[in-house]
């Protein structure tokens, strides 16, 4: 699969890798046909992803410094993904804290050096698929 190095593009290898392995698992008649092609290497829309993705909004709450972003909730922000509650504080829903498209979506609105600064944090923390 051939892609850019820009962070947010990831997410079109990721939706095509992700129905690549349903129609193979639809042809083969086999679930784990997805791991057969390796193409679950780019399919960061999963169980893993999603979790991987919670780590991330939590630690950014949390105050921890993402490397090559100046601003990392100004990023989320800019993003439309944190919010100011009632009392003022800043937060991420639930729902979002784990929606990994909509990450994927948002991620393409920001500038490249910060776009590939948030995705390269992500892809750090998400687990890799082990090689057969």
């Amino acid at each position: 699969m051939v892609y850019t190095e820009l962070g947010g593009e990831i997410r079109f290898s990721t939706s095509i890798a992700r129905r690549l392995a349903s129609t193979g698992a639809l042809n083969k008649g086999d679930r784990r046909a997805n791991q057969i092609g390796g193409l679950e290497r780019f399919n960061l829309e999963s169980k893993e992803g999603r979790a991987a993705l919670k780590i991330v909004f939590d630690r950014i709450l949390a105050g921890f410094e993402i490397p090559g972003l100046a601003d990392a909730r100004l990023a989320l922000f800019d993003m439309g993904l944190l919010t100011k509650s009632e009392s003022g504080e800043q937060r991420i829903s639930d729902g979002e804290k784990q929606n990994i498209v909509r990450f994927f979506n948002r991620l393409l609105s920001l500038e490249v050096d910060r776009q590939n600064a948030l995705f390269e944090y992500f892809y750090k923390i998400s687990p890799k698929p082990s090689s057969i």
